[in-house]
């Protein structure tokens, strides 16, 4: 499960941003129950986060980050590190910023092991790296790096004889190197959370949640559960199926909705499959690719970063989908969804915590900046916080708790428009 995130220079997050799944001490007792993972004693962690903000405030530059810092991990695993494996992109509204390297760090638990992992990578290198883990109350050092000097902890035996190759790893990441030369040990798992625990998703661009809902679709175990989340979330749809369509020397595969058919009095009479992309709207499309990798989430206990998740989805299936993560009946495996969206229905204090809610907005300088609703101060430097029971949807379309589009008075624009070609006629009458 993920902890924290930190990014730094990196896009519009010039300055270090913590983004946090640790459940605040709030007392919302029924959404305690519901919505907290109580680890131990010392922590608990949220089952669920949305992050809102206007267009181009930085809400996917978050949900990026953490994709960039998993692909690296991943990428850095590779011979050689071609340029589009590159995940550096600082920011680029500051002189000093474009040739500082960018930083990312997660907190994580594996095994019920809390870890540290973080690097910062520049255009030529990586010029620091670390990772850390806390086994019992102290945290340990395996190892630390700067850029090419690696001191390797007492309890991190892994590493050592890496470390002592002298190998030429000015672009690859340690921890990497020692995971995929030894595929096992704490390295390894570290690794392997990276490219097995987290998801990534986008709400705009549905075509490989498609492929894989798909695939799964072939499997009849599969194919009855998301039939079954799909016809519970759309009531029209009976099941789902995949036709093999020859044509040529290539075999397509064409998804297939099915619905019932029925007589003028209502009743059931018949069923006829459809194709469904030409069948479903938008939404209910959008909502059966989306059935396989929740099923697959929740079923694991991964990490789903979900960009415009609300896009195209009707604001109940998507409160829908948020229950499904914060409901421990339905994520018994401690699954965590963590997406940006609009859709402001969703800000509701029965469905979502105060620490639950973070919101992106950007300064006058294209800066981004993170804060949680847990967080906010109602008055600049006050002490008067966001009540559990407020109106947080009212609220926040009023501009009390920022992050929200400033358009100016847009009227004057067709003022200045009438002005001009008022004044274009004057001329060609003149």
């Amino acid at each position: 499960m993920l902890i924290e995130f930190s990014v730094e220079n990196f896009r519009s997050f010039r300055d270090k941003t913590t983004f946090s799944m640790i459940a605040s001490r709030l007392r919302e007792p029924q959404l305690d129950r519901d919505n907290v993972i109580v680890v131990d004693d010392k922590l608990s962690l949220l089952r669920s986060a949305a992050v809102f903000g206007a267009n181009a405030s930085g809400k996917s530059n978050l949900l990026t980050a953490i994709g960039a810092m998993r692909y690296f991990v991943l990428a850095t695993s590779k011979d050689k590190i071609a340029s589009e494996d590159r995940v550096e992109d600082p920011f680029a509204f500051q002189t000093n910023t474009a040739d500082s390297p960018s930083s990312f760090e997660a907190v994580f638990l594996i095994e019920g092991v809390q870890y540290r992992y973080g690097f910062s990578v520049s255009s030529k290198n990586i010029t620091a790296e670390w990772l850390y883990c806390t086994p019992t109350r102290r945290e340990a050092t395996l190892f630390t790096r700067e850029n090419d000097e690696i001191t390797v902890g007492a309890s991190f035996r892994e590493g050592r004889w890496i470390r002592d190759q002298k190998l030429d790893i000015t672009d690859k990441l340690f921890l990497s190197v020692v995971a995929l030369f030894k595929k096992e040990g704490v390295a390894w798992k570290v690794w392997h959370w990276f490219a097995n625990s987290i998801a990534l998703i986008t709400g705009v661009k549905d075509i490989n949640y498609m492929n894989y809902t798909m695939k799964r679709l072939e499997d009849p175990q599969y194919r009855e559960q998301i039939t079954e989340l799909v016809s519970r979330l759309d009531l029209d749809i009976s099941s789902l199926s995949v036709r093999q369509i020859p044509i040529d020397d290539k075999i397509y595969h064409e998804l297939r909705s099915h619905h019932r058919i029925r007589n003028g009095q209502g009743e059931i009479v018949s069923e006829s499959d459809f194709p469904a992309r030409e069948t479903e709207s938008d939404g209910t499309w959008k909502l059966i690719g989306l059935a396989g990798p929740l099923l697959d989430v929740l079923s694991t206990g991964k990490t789903l970063l979900a960009d415009e998740l609300d896009s195209s989805l009707h604001p109940i299936l998507m409160s829908a989908i948020v229950k499904l993560f914060n409901s421990p009946k339905t994520n018994p495996n401690g699954a965590q969804l963590i997406c940006s969206i609009h859709n402001t229905d969703l800000l509701d204090h029965s469905l979502l915590r105060r620490d639950q809610i973070y919101f992106v907005e950007k300064d006058e300088f294209s800066v981004s900046r993170l804060y949680s609703l847990a967080d906010f101060k109602l008055e600049e430097g006050g002490r008067r916080v966001v009540r559990s029971d407020a109106s947080f949807a009212k609220n926040y379309i009023q501009g009390r708790y920022g992050a929200i589009p400033y358009l100016g008075d847009i009227q004057t624009l067709f003022q200045v428009g009438e002005l001009v070609e008022d004044s274009e006629r004057r001329k060609v009458t003149a």
